[in-house]
């Protein structure tokens, strides 16, 4: 059967936090302002309605100035190349590190075009949804872009 997954993220850009809580869903990807390295934010429950019982824990972070917050779904890193190899979180994760320095909505179009280039298609068509969103915490004063 079918499973639907989601993650909750609550930002509070004034205070420089986010809360997440996690059904199943691919942790999202914190990179630390700066860009070498971008680690796995928050707990990954159960999908919604797996557990009649499950109870989604939140996940308080606090951003620093320049850090970078990238949620995604599934269909992303299960891309597939003509080969059967996947996208994987790895891959991602290099986008993530290798572009940090582009904006927010240019990484994420780096990002999609990589993975247009990986399945071998002329246009992203893939056999699953895909969502990529990204924040960005500003240098300046308190603020989300």
């Amino acid at each position: 059967g079918n499973l639907v997954t989601a993650v909750y993220a609550c930002v509070d850009p004034d205070a420089r936090r986010v809360s997440l809580a996690n059904a199943g869903h691919p942790r999202p990807l914190l990179l630390a302002s700066g860009g070498r390295s971008a680690s796995e934010a928050g707990e990954r429950g159960a999908a919604l309605g797996l557990l009649p019982d499950e109870r989604y824990a939140a996940t308080d972070l606090s951003l620093a100035p320049g850090d970078r917050l990238v949620l995604y779904s599934d269909g992303l890193v299960e891309a597939k190349a003509p080969d059967g190899a996947l996208f994987d979180v790895q891959r991602l994760r290099g986008a993530l590190t290798s572009r940090a320095a582009l904006p927010a909505e240019a990484w994420a179009d780096h990002v999609l075009e990589e993975v247009t280039r990986w399945i071998g298609k002329p246009d992203l068509t893939l056999d699953d949804d895909l969502t990529l969103v990204v924040l960005d915490m500003p240098a300046g004063d308190a603020g989300a872009s």
